[in-house]
């Protein structure tokens, strides 16, 4: 198992607020390590709508109601090392594959950013209606497999 965010032996956990703060807590010690204001802006808070991993365990992506995707560093204290400000509503949903985050936000747009790069790779507005949920492929299993009745 891997240390870290993932699998059994897991020791820190991260929590997104109403406040638009992300905290970093160390589960084995019982307390907060680090806590980023990565989602209050000039008017205020803009609370945090997800937050995912990436493959190797380095970066942080968080979603706010600030519209923006934040890229935080584990190497340098969960520090902001990017701001991606794609979206033109609240962003509803976020999801992490290897190292790359998928955002969906309120007005149906999809946005793909590399974590390793922090850059955005790609967007698109294929829906109408907000993005509320997003999911991926099982890595070890094809999608007939996944989508096949039991």
């Amino acid at each position: 198992e891997r240390e870290g965010y993932g699998g059994s032996e897991a020791s820190m956990f991260l929590t997104g607020a109403q406040d638009g703060h992300v905290r970093i807590w160390d589960l084995r010690a019982k307390r907060e390590v680090a806590n980023i204001p990565a989602h209050v802006n000039q008017k205020g808070a803009g609370a945090v709508a997800g937050l995912e991993v990436a493959n190797d365990l380095q970066t942080v992506a968080s979603a706010g109601a600030d519209r923006t995707i934040c890229m935080l560093d584990a190497r340098k204290g969960f520090q902001i090392r990017h701001r991606a400000c794609e979206h033109s509503d609240f962003i509803y949903s976020i999801k992490a594959v290897d190292n790359y985050v998928v955002s969906g936000g309120g007005d149906g747009s999809l946005y793909c950013h590399s974590m390793a790069e922090d850059k955005v790779l790609w967007g698109v507005k294929p829906l109408k209606n907000a993005v509320a949920a997003l999911g991926q492929q099982s890595k070890d299993s094809s999608w007939r497999e996944t989508m096949a009745p039991q």
